[in-house]
């Protein structure tokens, strides 16, 4: 997996699934964040044991160079995005262990999970057995 993207814009859809990741739990692989980068699209998943949330990101700054999927622990993969103040920052595995998060001036090494820890979630459903609530 190879992408950069605009931080701001990052930061916005990693506080909003911060909101999921549980505080305390006898579970560690709740604690983590699975990316996903897909032709230009890059997908955020975390589930807990009561929800599971996966965010799509489709944006112009979003220059996926290589596509793949890997599990990072949240809470620390949040805390160093907060941390950097530029503009661009771009994320890359290195031989499938870390997660190199890069800046102009600043390199972080995250030691990525086993991603066949991460509970299989089906987000996809069949539209034609859904239903419509109106509201006045």
């Amino acid at each position: 997996m190879n992408f950069e993207i605009k931080t701001e814009i990052f930061l916005h859809y990693l506080l909003q699934i911060q909101r999921i990741i549980p505080q305390k739990t006898f579970f560690p692989i709740y604690y983590s964040i699975k990316l996903e980068a897909k032709g230009d699209i890059l997908f955020l998943e975390v589930s807990n044991v009561n929800i599971a949330v996966r965010i799509k990101i489709e944006e112009p700054s979003l220059k996926i160079q290589k596509e793949g999927t890997l599990l990072v622990s949240g809470k620390y993969f949040i805390e160093i995005i907060k941390k950097i103040n530029f503009d661009i920052i771009k994320l890359a595995s290195m031989e499938n262990q870390f997660l190199v998060i890069k800046t102009y001036s600043s390199e972080y090494k995250l030691k990525i999970m086993d991603l066949n820890n991460f509970p299989t979630i089906n987000f996809y459903f069949d539209v034609s057995k859904c239903f419509e609530i109106k509201s006045d």
